[in-house]
């Protein structure tokens, strides 16, 4: 039992006559217990990429999706005209300055999304909704776990009819 690698043998050169021996390496299984979801997550190289911003009277919300359209930041929803959704802001820190998550685990006190997958709203900017669109635009976010996290996805957006 373990994992199982393949080498060349010692002296030999293995693009000549291709001789390989093998050598088993056992990896121990480690426990983490009492760990919330989110650090399990992270430990398990899906943690959060968040990064804080800065922009004049940004008038965003915690649970608001965002994108970039050149010049700011702004609420997006999955239309043609709407540029694409790079993430969720995750916090608010006053009027000039918000923290954007765009990939991994957010923890959003009792964010009220039905459990899993997550889609840019067609209907309303900056939010988002359980339901795939059939027809239009369409780019899974996040997919929510359980009642206080979600993972942020950056999926591609799909346009046009699905």
């Amino acid at each position: 039992s373990g994992i199982f690698f393949l080498e060349p043998r010692p002296g030999d050169d293995p693009s000549t006559d291709g001789d390989w021996y093998g050598r088993a390496l056992t990896v121990p299984f480690v426990h983490f217990g009492a760990l919330s979801a989110s650090e399990v997550a992270t430990l398990a190289g899906i943690g959060s990429t968040s990064r804080t911003i800065t922009q004049s009277a940004h008038g965003l919300a915690a649970k608001d999706w965002v994108g970039f359209n050149g010049t700011s930041w702004v609420k997006v929803a999955a239309l043609e005209a709407s540029p694409r959704c790079d993430g969720v802001v995750s916090s608010v820190i006053d009027a000039t300055t918000f923290v954007l998550t765009a990939v991994g685990v957010v923890t959003l006190t009792s964010h009220g999304y039905t459990l899993g997958p997550l889609y840019l709203s067609q209907g309303t900017a900056g939010a988002v909704t359980s339901t795939a669109p059939t027809a239009g635009v369409s780019q899974q976010v996040a997919v929510a776990y359980d009642t206080n996290s979600i993972i942020v996805l950056q999926a591609e957006r799909l346009p046009g009819s699905l």
